[in-house]
């Protein structure tokens, strides 16, 4: 598993939240998430990256505490924090399990390996006092054309992370009553250049070189945006909540 506070760097992490302020993905997740919430409500958000829930739903709710171990990551949240005028923040810049945090009302987990883990999600659970939401986004098979770069440029398959068999099985070997809804979404990259999208494709696939190769290949695929680019993303995520009165075995 990749170590998160050295994979997100400062480009990735402004990427990463310009694609929130063109997308539909935290409106569309949001729209699941908040009715279930209630205004006396805390809620700890294990990795909370850009903050795309930690800020919106800290204007629902009496406080939100932001667990995010990325510098980069962290530093867009804080500035998205105070761009919103929201100040009940508590950002740590921390992994889960590597320190001591306080019962929340809500546990909210959105696409962070922590629940593919038993013991990891069982410790959660556990903090949890009224609710547990997990966001889990379906596995994307050709995410940022990997599926044909990968075999071109490293020589073999490119395979995405899945971790909704071993979500489900956790819950379901633990017997935990579990509501789960499914939500479409798009989640376009603009990017303002084909420049710019060469030098997004290097750092995510970490390359030196291959920069005419890119801006042919790329410029045949992503859609063209008033003067800039966009890769277009429609994708699908699992809501999936549940009342922590059935701690897991």
């Amino acid at each position: 598993m990749k170590d998160p506070k050295k994979f997100w760097t400062k480009k990735k992490a402004q990427w990463y939240m310009k694609a929130i302020e063109s997308c539909n993905y935290q409106q569309k997740i949001i729209s699941i998430i908040g009715p279930l919430l209630k205004p006396e409500d805390t809620l700890l958000d294990i990795g909370a990256g850009v903050g795309a829930f930690s800020v919106p739903l800290a204007k629902r709710i009496k406080w939100v505490t932001s667990l995010e171990p990325s510098p980069a990551m962290a530093e867009e949240l804080e500035n998205y924090a105070k761009k919103e005028g929201v100040p009940n923040i508590t950002i740590i810049q921390e992994l889960w399990g590597e320190v001591s945090v306080e019962p929340h009302d809500i546990m909210l987990i959105a696409n962070t390996p922590v629940v593919k883990n038993h013991e990891a999600l069982k410790s959660v659970i556990k903090k949890a006092t009224r609710l547990v939401i997990l966001v889990m986004s379906m596995p994307d098979e050709n995410k940022f054309f990997f599926k044909e770069l990968y075999p071109i440029i490293f020589k073999r398959e490119y395979t995405p992370k899945i971790y909704l068999k071993e979500v489900f099985s956790i819950l379901d070997d633990s017997k935990i009553r579990y509501n789960v809804k499914e939500v479409k979404y798009n989640f376009d990259q603009p990017f303002g250049s084909l420049e710019e999208a060469v030098e997004f494709w290097k750092e995510y696939m970490v390359l030196e070189n291959y920069e005419d190769f890119l801006k042919k290949f790329l410029e045949k695929r992503l859609e063209k945006d008033g003067d800039g680019f966009r890769y277009p993303l429609k994708n699908s995520a699992l809501v999936i909540w549940f009342i922590p009165a059935f701690k897991l075995r």
